[in-house]
């Protein structure tokens, strides 16, 4: 998701406000085909959206990491989960209502942070401990075909100048400085929000795929400049 988020504080300026163009107009295309009752096809249909656009909300960040990592034939439980205290969707790897896992050792995956880090259910800023469980994907279980298929797939990126004709018919700002200040201007403030990263404390030790261990995820010096130069506009 290059884009990053539609209502986070830094994706927004860093793209110009590209990232919330991109999911009002996913979202309201979306908005417009039949909504599927299986959550499972409603999981697929969120990210093919979040594929074709890259951005979105937590709802489509999650629908991506969640399909990815059923791919990945892991050996615990793939929780969709939503927070209604938060209104925050993200994923689970581990059941925190499982005398295994709890929420000691179910971690959150959870992308609508600009900085990735690791940490568990118990370690989250303001997470409910217990969130309500949108679809479960059993552990050692190989993914849904709808899910396998969409993934090889790969449905087709639109391109910015896509987004600019949508922009200029319904007489939305283009990208650039512009749809920042009409964001500034009409958008309520609890809609643009600076949330870097969920956890209390990010020095939970990981292993990435070299067996590497670490605390948070590699973060290059071109992303923490444009964080930089986000906090000077």
């Amino acid at each position: 998701m290059p884009y990053g988020a539609d209502n986070q504080l830094f994706n927004i300026v860093c793209t110009k406000g590209e990232s919330a163009i991109r999911s009002y107009i996913s979202g309201y295309l979306f908005g417009q085909n039949p909504k599927s009752e299986e959550p499972i096809q409603q999981i697929r249909q969120v990210a093919e959206r979040a594929i074709r656009f890259k951005a979105g909300n937590c709802d489509a960040m999650e629908a991506i990491i969640f399909s990815l990592l059923a791919t990945q034939n892991l050996s615990a439980p793939i929780l969709s989960a939503f927070d209604h205290d938060r209104d925050h969707c993200y994923t689970l790897i581990g059941d925190p209502k499982g005398r295994k896992w709890g929420t000691k050792n179910t971690v959150v995956v959870d992308a609508w942070h600009p900085f990735g880090t690791v940490y568990t259910l118990g370690q989250s800023c303001i997470l409910n401990s217990e969130p309500d469980i949108f679809f479960q994907h059993p552990a050692s279980t190989p993914a849904p075909d709808l899910i396998t298929t969409l993934l090889e797939k790969k449905p087709r990126t639109v391109n910015i100048v896509e987004i600019d004709l949508f922009t200029e018919n319904n007489e939305i700002p283009n990208v650039g400085n512009d749809p920042l200040e009409y964001f500034y201007k009409t958008s309520p403030p609890e809609l643009c929000q600076d949330e870097r990263d969920g956890a209390k404390d990010p020095s939970t030790i990981y292993k990435n795929n070299d067996e590497i261990l670490q605390t948070f995820d590699e973060m290059s010096i071109e992303f923490l400049q444009e964080q930089k130069d986000a906090l000077k506009i």
